[in-house]
This record gives C-alpha cells, structure tokens and sequence, in this order.
C-alpha cells in the first residue's frame, strides 16, 4: 500500500448509505493530494452500500487485494503508470446529513428523449451532476421499472480535474439497456466522447 486516508461522510439528504459519488469525489481529492494532480483516467465500481465511514487506500497496480473488505474499486492511470483505489469501511457509523436537493442539479437542461444536454454547475461537482441527470434520464425512460435506479461503475478519461469541465457543452446520452437490469450511458464533452455512466436496478425490497 502507498497512503491512505480517512474519509469522514454525511448522508446525503433522506439517504441511509452515501452515494457512489460522494465516494467518487473523497477518492480523487485523495488522488490529487497523494500525487499532486488529477488522473488521467479512472474506471470505477461500487459494490456494497456503504453506511460508515470509510478509509480509502492507494495501491500499486499489481498488489493483490481482499475483495471482502472492499465497498468501492478504483483503476486510475496517472503520469502513465497504474494504480489501485480499494474504499473499506471503517467500525464508525456515520450519524449526521445534510439537506441535498437532487432536483436542482436537473433544471436548466435541454432534454430529448434519450439525452440531455447542459453545462456543469459551479456549486455542484461534475459527478454529482451527471449521476443526478442520468437518474431522470432512466425515470423518463424506463417508468415501469419496479426498483431503485442506482450509480454502480463509471469509466472516465481525458477529464477529470473539476476545472476542465468550466466550458464544456455536455451530452449524456442514454446507452445499451441489458434486460431493464443494467444501463451503459455515454458522457460527451463538446462532441467528443469522454466516458460512460452505469447504472443499475436494485428490486424493491433488496439491499445492496
């Protein structure tokens, strides 16, 4: 292992896990303090919902991990070298939240029916607001699905630094659906594709 870090969370309005992008934004402030910069690229997953706090963990590429402790998995390329980013809980629940209102992140967006297009808020990290959009994307077009529609990986290049995204025109466009299950949508910055969004079904009823 190379660092790691302590990450202390707060719910995210009504929700009793944090996010996937929470968790997305706490890896890459510890990315950029551990190597002074952004990364190149990043391929994410989510696995379990994550109810403490947690300590994130920057590994060489090849280290071998226990998946049994791991809530969330990073691949992240930086000054073309790989590394791995394993999230693990800590033994500390998290009792504090904080008001989160999702729907101003999807106002002011130029909707079609399988696509929205917009420009980063200032007040909102990225992340925040392209998981926020492909939400109402999947609540238009898929109205029958009986679950919860939940951010499980992201694959991201090219952009990451959060000042990158000041003037961009950005497009997420709705992808594959496989079995009303699992979505790949696509991530464009003016027209020119820098990643992919995924999402998936929870049933109602089931934890993750």
């Amino acid at each position: 292992m190379l660092f790691e870090k302590v990450f202390n969370y707060k719910f995210k309005g009504k929700r009793d896990y944090v996010p996937g992008v929470d968790i997305y934004n706490s890896m890459l402030a510890t990315v950029q303090q551990y190597f002074g910069n952004y990364p190149d690229s990043v391929k994410g997953n989510f696995h379990r919902f994550l109810r403490n706090h947690a300590m994130i963990h920057i590994h060489p590429e090849t280290e071998i991990l226990d998946k049994k402790t791991c809530y969330a998995h990073f691949l992240i390329e930086v000054a073309q070298a790989m590394f791995q980013i394993n999230v693990s809980s800590l033994d500390e629940a998290i009792t504090e939240s904080y008001d989160y209102d999702e729907n101003r992140l999807t106002d002011l967006i130029n909707w079609t029916a399988r696509s929205a297009k917009f420009i980063i808020k200032p007040d909102y990290s990225y992340m925040e607001q392209f998981v926020a959009i492909t939400k109402r994307l999947h609540l238009n077009l898929y109205p029958d699905s009986n679950g919860q529609w939940i951010f499980t990986k992201i694959q991201i290049k090219d952009i990451i630094d959060p000042n990158a995204f000041t003037d961009c025109n950005m497009e997420l466009k709705a992808g594959k659906n496989f079995h009303n299950k699992l979505t790949q949508n696509l991530i464009y910055c003016d027209d020119a594709p820098i990643g992919d969004i995924w999402f998936s079904l929870l049933p109602k009823g089931e934890t993750k």
